[in-house]
């Protein structure tokens, strides 16, 4: 994956992808997954209700677990560019 994918998917901004999920950043989209737990976890909603925002949840998860593989394929890129880079300018022995 290209150093532009890895930013358009942290960004939550891929080409091609759907969903208003995508727009969020990645603080706004833990924000909501925290507020979708609360209103699960009181009881109040009603089944049909229940199991719409359950599903928001689950594409808001999986959404925040591909922008964080991403974040860590991106570190990890740079890590070896860092060492690749300090091998290079090191002085001999």
């Amino acid at each position: 994956m290209a150093k532009q994918e890895i930013n358009e998917v942290i960004a939550g901004v891929r080409v091609g992808d759907a969903g208003p999920e995508e727009a969020l950043p990645f603080d706004a989209l833990m924000q909501r997954l925290d507020g979708i737990v609360g209103e699960l976890e009181g009881g109040e909603l009603p089944l049909e209700q229940a199991l719409l925002v359950f599903e928001e949840g689950v594409r808001l998860a999986r959404k925040g677990a591909q922008r964080l593989d991403a974040a860590e394929r991106q570190v990890e890129i740079l890590l070896a560019e860092t060492n690749a880079s300090e091998r290079l300018t090191a002085p001999s022995t």
